[in-house]
């Protein structure tokens, strides 16, 4: 995950690629990240890592809640491929933002 904190969907959907589906309460994006590690054992693809992170910003505190869930997938050689299963809770905050606009004259 990028760790970027973002006050709604829309501003975290211009920061990251993600695809965020939300309502007014809970916002998700779902990522997939796939590649191939030299020295496993096997060649081509070997990792898929599919994300989803569940978060709710809080506009009190202008903290943002997560829950994420990444199945990680690995092949190796000898053994095929393993899914480890990964959850996060975590909470982050930004703590200086800077809006870059024109002044006024």
């Amino acid at each position: 995950m990028t760790g970027i904190a973002a006050p709604s969907c829309a501003a975290k959907r211009d920061v990251v690629s993600h695809r965020p589906v939300s309502n007014e309460a809970v916002c998700a994006c779902l990522t997939s990240d796939v590649g191939g590690v030299a020295g496993r054992g096997a060649s081509g693809l070997n990792i898929v890592n599919p994300a989803f992170d569940a978060f709710w910003h809080d506009p009190k505190t202008r903290a943002n809640i997560h829950l994420v869930w990444s199945p990680l997938a690995a092949r190796s050689g000898a053994e095929g491929w393993q899914t480890h299963h990964q959850i996060a809770l975590f909470v982050d905050r930004a703590l200086y933002v800077k809006l870059f606009r024109p002044r006024k004259e």
